[in-house]
């Protein structure tokens, strides 16, 4: 969790994290549920998406680059994630702030 939190653009799967701690994926979801309340992935994201939030404040950077550099491979995800999230673009969230 705190690596998470400290690098959220980190490339990390359920598998690679599984099998780093010798346990199957399942195994390794189910405890980190128990433990935090949400999935792996749900609580990527939204590290990912703060740190975005963030880099968006960087008037310098492109939402290209700032989904790279939250961890996002995909511009697209990110910003349909971003929406989801914040009920804004990218864009339109960085002209808000």
């Amino acid at each position: 969790v705190s690596v998470v939190e400290r690098h959220p653009e980190m490339r990390l799967s359920v598998a690679e994290i599984a099998r780093a701690a010798h346990i199957s994926p399942n195994h390794f979801s189910m405890l980190f549920r128990r433990h935090t309340g949400r999935s792996f992935i749900k609580f990527l994201n939204e590290k990912r998406l703060a740190r975005a939030q963030e880099l968006l404040r960087n008037p310098t950077l492109g939402i290209k680059e700032v989904a790279d550099r939250a961890g996002f491979d995909d511009p697209g995800y990110f910003t349909r994630l971003f929406r989801k999230h914040t009920r804004k673009t990218p864009r339109d969230w960085r002209r808000r702030v």
